[in-house]
């Protein structure tokens, strides 16, 4: 298959909207729920390109495209806030159903009552995953819910992030094309030349150390070759019994990634956290990635004597993780911006190495909901 037109929403403004428009069809992480948890709660996103907004309603959680129905008025102009929805431009207001039940003057200006006017928002698919919020625009061709989509990690990824309240959060700005972020953090090849002072201190990553798995767009790294498969690991998350001395990392299509594993021990206590990351595009050459960072208790245990220690020293052990983990960050934004300076000349067909499988996989998925939006 010619993939050079999949080259050029790296470079091509025209080709970068045509790629959001496909990718607005499949299910995306937009959020958390515990962001907004009282009534008329709501917060902003990007979906396929176009800015939305999720706003909980009395009876769970609703998204709607950032644009009122009359004049294109943007209804949300802040990052998130609290309140109905009203026009800022002419006070139209809408319901949960995003239907503009209130309009100024209507039967003067319209000669009918709002409701018989039959103006509404567009409204999106939207499905939680534990607290995190996943939607889509309507119409994808694929009917697969949330679980389907996530397939075997859906019950791994409710139990991790099952409430992602009080997480240490942080975002990124990149002067790179979304997909440069998400490529890097799929490849286990680069961490020696780029992270040389932490991730590469071990040197390249051998064959008998990995262990990949593919489950429909996504993947999954599990250090070491024996560290069991996502079933597995779902049942002793499930008994509260899986002790990961490495890290389990599940990369969601098209562009979130969480993490799970132990940072570090104290008297023998592990201390566990939960990352969640996710690289929101931009423009064809500028995206931000976003980070939470939560420690992980087990749900169905009660607190012990290690719980309650680590419980002190999570205020101190928290900032070093996230610094951590951001100076990891910057070393890879910077391989990024220099792979958005080349854009134009990357050819198909790179010489992936078998650390690099996980990039393959991504490109034939991108290539596939290119082909065929809702998720390939």
């Amino acid at each position: 298959m010619d993939s050079e037109p999949n080259l050029r929403p790296l470079y091509d403004d025209e080709a970068f909207q045509a790629e959001q428009a496909c990718l607005g069809q499949v299910w995306t992480l937009l959020g958390c729920a515990s962001d907004i948890p009282a009534k008329d709660d709501w917060f902003r996103a990007t979906l396929g390109g176009r800015s939305i907004f999720i706003q909980r309603f009395e009876d769970g959680l609703r998204g709607f495209e950032n644009r009122c129905a009359h004049r294109s008025y943007p209804l949300r102009t802040q990052a998130c806030g609290q309140g109905p929805i009203v026009c800022g431009f002419h006070h139209w207001r809408y319901d949960r159903d995003g239907v503009a039940a209130g309009i100024p003057i209507c039967r003067d200006a319209y000669g009918v009552e709002p409701r018989a006017l039959n103006k509404r928002l567009t409204r999106l698919d939207v499905e939680q995953c534990g607290d995190l919020i996943f939607g889509r625009f309507p119409g994808s061709p694929q009917a697969a819910t949330l679980v389907d989509f996530l397939g075997p990690a859906s019950e791994i990824i409710s139990m991790l992030c099952a409430d992602m309240r009080g997480a240490a959060n942080a975002s990124m700005a990149v002067a790179a094309n979304w997909r440069f972020s998400q490529q890097i953090s799929l490849d286990d090849y680069h961490p020696p030349a780029v992270h040389s002072a932490n991730l590469g201190k071990l040197g390249y990553l051998r064959l008998d150390a990995l262990n990949y798995q593919r489950f429909g767009p996504h993947s999954a790294f599990f250090g070491g070759a024996n560290s069991g498969t996502l079933e597995t690991m779902a049942k002793a998350l499930c008994e509260s019994t899986l002790d990961a001395p490495g890290y389990r990392i599940f990369h969601l299509f098209p562009n979130a990634a969480i993490m799970f594993g132990t940072a570090f021990r104290l008297f023998g206590q592990p201390f566990r956290i939960v990352l969640v990351m996710h690289h929101v595009p931009l423009a064809f050459d500028r995206s931000e990635t976003r980070l939470r960072i939560q420690r992980h208790r087990w749900a169905s245990s009660e607190p012990n004597l290690g719980d309650k220690i680590m419980d002190q020293v999570e205020p101190f052990v928290r900032p070093f993780v996230k610094s951590r983990t951001i100076r990891v960050l910057e070393e890879d934004r910077l391989i990024c911006e220099g792979l958005q300076l080349g854009a134009r000349q990357i050819r198909a067909g790179p010489a992936y190495s078998r650390q690099e499988a996980r990039v393959a996989w991504f490109d034939e998925a991108y290539v596939a909901a290119m082909r065929e939006p809702g998720g390939g």
